[in-house]
């Protein structure tokens, strides 16, 4: 073989190697759409007061973004779905203010969630929220008459000493007597249980 025909034979073999490649290029890189991209998790931000007090409305400011359309978020108070709002044809970022009755004081913790149309669930920062009891004037009827400030106290007696200090707690009510006292739980409010996410 001669020089010539052997630098030939490299060359033919070099462009075929090259051939080949080239055409496993094309078909690995030819697909029927983009590439896949890994799923993107939800974003959720929640921003609420860090008190309130009972039988007010608390706006809580929720954030949503992700891949996919949004189609529902929702704000726990600790166990309880307070609010929620089913979002229909909506892009894949949201910005709500969701209103929050509160029923009971004492400490609870605000968290959001978020779900998107592709099904995934994405789960907000939490926040702590001081909740103290509401205070409502109670003027007492003829029917409460002769009560002591005492036996109204259903509870926290101290509290309700503390809110009225000008009264004798042992001392009989008048009729027409203004009392501040508590407001109860909020009649008629129940919570879910969550569902797992």
């Amino acid at each position: 073989m001669t020089r010539r025909s052997r630098f030939l034979l490299q060359g033919g073999a070099l462009v075929v190697v090259a051939a080949v490649v080239a055409a496993l290029v094309v078909v690995a890189t030819r697909r029927t759409g983009p590439p896949e991209l890994p799923s993107q998790p939800l974003q959720v931000g929640l921003q609420a007061p860090s008190a309130a007090v009972v039988g007010a409305s608390v706006p809580v400011l929720v954030s949503a973004a992700g891949a996919d359309p949004l189609a529902r978020i929702e704000v726990w108070a600790g166990n309880s779905l307070v609010a929620a709002r089913e979002l229909a044809d909506v892009g894949t970022a949201e910005l709500v203010t969701l209103p929050w009755l509160v029923e009971t004081a004492g400490t609870t913790t605000l968290v959001a969630r978020a779900f998107d149309a592709a099904g995934r669930v994405g789960v907000s920062n939490s926040v702590t929220v001081a909740v103290q009891p509401g205070l409502a004037v109670d003027v007492l009827g003829d029917d409460r008459a002769g009560s002591t400030l005492a036996s109204l106290a259903d509870g926290d007696p101290e509290l309700i000493f503390a809110m009225n200090p000008g009264i004798d707690p042992d001392q009989p009510l008048e009729a027409g007597t203004p009392v501040l006292l508590p407001v109860p739980k909020v009649p008629g409010a129940g919570g879910a249980q969550p569902s797992p996410a």
